[in-house]
């Protein structure tokens, strides 16, 4: 027979990934934000496609800065905007209007300083390779934009991984989130267990689909106080002191070596996401439902 005490505790730590998942998630858009880490990636992507000088011209046009105000970087740039705004800018065509053959585009780029540059003799190629055909030129340009920006965006999500690891670490060492630790606790305490599971499985106060909305609206304040709100009234054994002794003091080198390993495993949880955590609190609770008709029906013969 499955120990159903044990799915139950599968459950709660999954819950509380969960949570902790979303709080890191909040602080790292915020940080993100604040560093503006999006935009800096994607200037620092373009400069690699293009160059420091020409970037700049880019980022002066009206079709990447929407909004006319300097030092306004975007955070994304649609390709086909990307492609426009290139050749009004290398090109600084009279009049506004661009070449409407192919060839003419060919025989601008090379009289441009543009022209001249890798990245200008790449342009050049995309072109010639489309023939007269000057839609599949614009498209072959936009492909070639958006490898780069298949880039742009693996080095910020590598940048986004590192960071929010490392907050989930510190947020786990500030409050003692020890995976082991927890999961013993909630294996020998039952009230705290069911209250666990019960938050996660009460489709009237879900307080995930609750947070996740305050995510979309934009409002991490909101989401950061209801996760604080939501762990408070879980009752878990967190924190360094408890019934005022320090749960630290007196750890043998051993024990403190499994009490890092429990904060990291909680850490890298943390990274994984809540969408991952969610989906797989999903379905143990379904797991656990179906269990439910079969212990009844055993009892019951």
């Amino acid at each position: 027979m499955f120990n159903s005490a044990i799915l139950d505790v599968a459950i709660g730590m999954t819950f509380l990934y969960v949570l902790l998942s979303l709080l890191c998630s909040g602080l790292k858009e915020y940080i993100s934000q604040v560093l503006d880490l999006r935009g800096n990636t994607l200037k620092k992507g373009l400069t690699n496609l293009l160059d420091a000088e020409h970037v700049k011209g880019l980022y002066e046009n009206s079709l990447i800065n929407q909004s006319g105000k300097k030092n306004d970087d975007p955070d994304y740039i649609p390709s086909r905007n990307f492609v426009l705004a290139l050749f009004t800018t290398v090109l600084k065509p009279e009049g506004g209007t661009l070449p409407t053959e192919t060839k003419g585009l060919v025989e601008a780029l090379k009289a441009s300083d543009f022209g001249d540059t890798k990245a200008g003799k790449s342009v050049s190629l995309l072109i010639q390779d489309a023939g007269t055909n000057l839609e599949k030129a614009k498209t072959n340009i936009e492909d070639w934009f958006n490898g780069e920006m298949t880039k742009v965006s693996a080095a910020y999500q590598k940048v986004a991984n590192i960071i929010i690891f490392v907050i989930a670490f510190i947020v786990c060492a500030s409050f003692n989130l020890d995976s082991i630790q927890i999961s013993e606790k909630l294996l020998d305490n039952s009230t705290m267990r069911n209250l666990l599971v019960q938050a996660a499985s009460n489709p009237d106060q879900n307080v995930v689909k609750m947070i996740s909305e305050a995510n979309q609206a934009g409002n991490s304040g909101a989401e950061v106080k209801n996760i604080f709100q939501q762990v408070e009234q879980l009752n878990l054994p967190l924190g360094w002191k408890q019934d005022g002794a320090w749960t630290c003091k007196g750890m043998t080198w051993g024990e403190f070596f499994i009490k890092i390993i429990g904060l990291l495993i909680t850490s890298f949880a943390a990274s994984l996401g809540a969408p991952f955590w969610f989906n797989l609190m999903q379905k143990l609770l379904n797991f656990r439902s179906a269990l439910k008709p079969q212990k009844q029906e055993t009892a019951s013969q």
